[in-house]
């Protein structure tokens, strides 16, 4: 997706938190699984960082869709389906849940409500706030 930035992007951030004003709104560029996003001005990248979809008990998950629970993103390394309650939990490896199995891919960044994008699809980001430590 391609997106010019805010024109108050680059303003500094208040007590270390930036968020989005107004709706950034594009198209997929790809067929694929979203779980990574870059915010550009032209050439200079000024932040990247996961792309994952809340955990939902009970559903369908692909090889290598991420999702987050308790504040931390995980990749699908086994397709299935989520278990009915509870979902991945820790920072390691091979991580059981329900018939999928998960890694931890860091912590939760961006949120977006559909992972699985296809060329032209609109893609909205309606809220983002990025808080550094």
């Amino acid at each position: 997706m391609t997106q010019a930035l805010p024109s108050d992007w680059l303003t500094a951030a208040s007590g270390g938190v930036k968020s989005k004003n107004g709706t950034w709104a594009g198209t997929g560029s790809a067929n694929g699984l979203a779980r990574h996003y870059r915010i550009k001005q032209s050439t200079t990248c000024h932040m990247q960082g996961l792309v994952s979809m809340p955990w939902a008990a009970s559903t369908a998950v692909l090889l290598n869709q991420h999702m987050h629970n308790g504040g931390n993103a995980y990749v699908v390394t086994t397709a299935g389906t989520t278990a009915g309650s509870g979902g991945p939990t820790g920072t390691g490896t091979g991580i059981s849940d329900g018939t999928a199995v998960w890694n931890y891919v860091g912590p939760q960044d961006m949120t977006i409500d559909n992972v699985s994008i296809a060329v032209s699809q609109p893609v909205t980001i309606s809220t983002f706030t990025h808080t550094v430590a």
